[in-house]
């Protein structure tokens, strides 16, 4: 009966250690998904902020349109400004911090983010003739 406990006991460790491995292992997947995509809409953001830029040294009053762009692109900046600072915050998976089930939920909740931002991204329509 001793040994039976010692087996039974060895098993669910090692069955619950597999769990968390997988977990921590999809939560890793996860971050390294959302700064790559993180890392593309900064590229694209930058775009939009030079194109802002140079709109609003033009001169002249703003159209509707340039309006709606430049306050778009400021929202977007905003976003995507506290979307990094998530990033940099966020526990690299490591057990020794928070569960691998925190560390999952936390990745989860990153990578929606991100993939908010990509479709405010997607979303913003430059002024004609710009």
């Amino acid at each position: 009966m001793k040994y039976f406990n010692l087996i039974l006991i060895t098993f669910l460790l090692v069955s619950c250690s597999s769990g968390n491995e997988k977990m921590l292992q999809e939560a890793t997947e996860l971050h390294e998904q959302s700064l790559k995509i993180e890392k593309e809409i900064s590229i694209k953001f930058e775009e939009l902020e030079q194109l802002k830029n140079n709109i609003n040294i033009q001169g002249r009053a703003l159209t509707d349109a340039e309006i709606k762009f430049t306050q778009e692109v400021d929202l977007l900046g905003s976003s995507l400004h506290q979307l990094k600072e998530n990033l940099a915050k966020s526990p690299k998976s490591d057990p020794t911090k928070i569960s691998a089930k925190e560390s999952l939920a936390i990745q989860k909740e990153l990578n929606d983010s991100i993939m908010a931002i990509q479709a405010m991204l997607k979303a913003i329509k430059t002024p004609s003739g710009n």
